[in-house]
């Protein structure tokens, strides 16, 4: 237990994990509480026009409204250039006044209304932030402006204060508030759909280009890095197709409402993955495992800055910026305009095809500079001579030098010639150890004729002899001892013919006895 807890701990993965848990714990919480956080006292930011109609009073009610709001306000004279914007989200309410609005406000009999226009393709909270405005506003207006007017006008008209008073009370709360909503939807789950989309989108293409580098690093130097590099960029472009399909089938599947139709949507969302690959896959190559801490970094920044469930005009003005070199942003914007209605989506499809470009481009560039080219396998050559076997075919077991002390090898066993000569230096020098032969030193006879096997062996030895330790690596090379054996010998002369265990002590037999049958 104790020793597997110290191993656990030492290893990079587990010291990369712990790493990580702690750096989230701070990220998530700050990032939160100064984007989140800013929530309502940020809400300022968002932004009204005021159209006025009227030609008596308004231009007074426009100025108090643009002193009174507690938002960023714009005077438009253009109703259609306002709604326009709006529908671009350039401005999140419009309150018009009418044209008719002093003749009703001074009639008793009679209600007078505001006109506020909503745009509910928005995060929620701004559809719920301005139809509360527009309560309040009204609220404002008949207190301050109608009664006000009224009072004034009565005192010059020596009205009894008594009377006056009878008067201006009848006429509080005749200001009502009109919303009219555009791309209305009350489905909080039409509404989160956009945020939901690119959130998917960005986690997938992340943990996507984590495990294609990782794979392509894995099958060592079997391919260049330029075909590794081509290899992962066109799984990515097959991946983004099918992924974005399948997003849109699940959208029209849950009755999502795609105002601008299922390809339009389709082609969208696959461009929007490819500007998420890309842009991960910087990072993975730039730092490799712990390009998920950049990415994962950048992910959480994105969940607030994107425009999916607060707006970004809310936000302090560092995230406000941020928010518009992140590929998530214009995803979401671009989602809204084709589920719930909106403006053409050009502008969105244009910045993540530059994203995409210009994440290739960088993706490039860091391939050639820091990936490093590995080396291909060496293919397994065969002997010539007995000399030459050892150098080629490397033995079983690691080598290992021990001292000994002189022995005699017995006669009847089998020794190459480059053995026989170290074991006359061991005698002379008393330096070197005596070892045993091993299964690669192979009579000359044998070697030679090897060769006709070499095209039908190369391929499982290439794919073998990675590890010349492993028990693959020893299987193999038994496996070729034997289909020599098969190839140059007689059936009935096989020594391994029939035998179930070929193990070292059974391949050093096998050797004797050829000698036995040479002789």
């Amino acid at each position: 237990m104790k020793n597997a807890f110290v191993h656990i701990l030492k290893h990079k993965l587990a010291i990369f994990g712990l790493v990580m848990a702690v750096f989230y714990q701070f990220l998530f919480i700050i990032c939160w509480q100064t984007g989140f956080g800013s929530i309502p006292n940020n809400v300022s930011n968002l932004k009204v026009a005021i159209v006025n109609e009227d030609p008596h009073i308004g231009s007074t009610i426009t100025n108090a409204l643009v002193k009174e709001l507690p938002y960023k306000t714009k005077v438009e004279h253009s109703m259609y250039k306002a709604r326009d914007e709006l529908s671009d989200r350039k401005v999140h309410m419009i309150v018009k006044i009418p044209k008719d609005f002093t003749k009703d406000v001074t009639n008793l009999s009679k209600k007078a209304q505001l006109d506020y226009y909503v745009n509910e393709s928005n995060p929620m909270l701004v559809a719920s932030t301005m139809e509360s405005t527009a309560s309040n506003v009204a609220s404002a207006i008949d207190k301050k402006f109608v009664q006000t007017t009224l009072d004034k006008v009565l005192s010059r008209l020596n009205v009894p204060d008594n009377q006056a008073a009878k008067i201006v009370k009848q006429a509080s709360q005749r200001v009502i508030p009109d919303i009219h909503k555009i791309h209305h939807d009350t489905n909080m789950g039409h509404v989160m759909a956009p945020f939901m989309l690119g959130l998917a989108g960005y986690i997938a293409a992340m943990i996507l280009q984590l495990n294609l580098f990782n794979a392509s690093r894995m099958i060592g130097g079997v391919a260049s890095k330029w075909q590794k590099f081509a290899a992962r960029n066109i799984i990515n472009l097959i991946t983004a197709f099918v992924c974005s399909f399948i997003a849109v089938c699940l959208v029209e599947l849950f009755n999502v409402p795609v105002n601008k139709g299922f390809f339009v949507m389709w082609g969208f969302q696959f461009v929007a993955m490819l500007a998420f690959m890309a842009v991960t896959q910087i990072f993975v190559i730039l730092f490799g495992l712990y390009g998920l801490l950049v990415n994962l970094t950048i992910l959480i920044l994105q969940t607030q800055i994107a425009g999916g469930s607060i707006p970004i005009a809310a936000l302090p003005d560092f995230y406000y910026y941020l928010g518009k070199i992140m590929p998530m942003k214009y995803t979401v914007n671009g989602t809204f305009d084709i589920l719930l209605g909106g403006p053409s989506i050009i502008n969105d499809v244009f910045a993540l095809v530059l994203f995409v470009v210009i994440g290739f481009i960088i993706c490039v560039f860091f391939t050639s500079t820091i990936v490093k080219e590995e080396e291909t396998e060496k293919p397994i050559q065969y002997a010539d001579n007995e000399e030459e076997v050892e150098e080629v075919m490397p033995s079983f077991h690691h080598e290992e030098h021990v001292h000994h002390e002189h022995k005699e090898v017995p006669a009847n066993q089998y020794v190459s010639a480059t053995s026989q000569r170290n074991l006359m230096k061991n005698k002379e020098t008393d330096t070197m150890p005596i070892r045993k032969p091993n299964i690669h030193e192979i009579p000359h006879d044998l070697t030679k004729k090897s060769k006709k096997t070499a095209e039908k062996q190369e391929s499982i030895l290439n794919k073998d002899q990675k590890d010349t330790s492993d028990d693959s690596y020893r299987s193999a090379l038994r496996k070729e001892w034997t289909d020599l054996n098969k190839d140059i010998t007689e059936p009935s002369k096989t020594p391994l013919k029939g035998k179930k265990s070929h193990d070292d002590k059974g391949i050093r037999e096998a050797l004797r006895e050829l000698g036995k049958n040479k002789g």
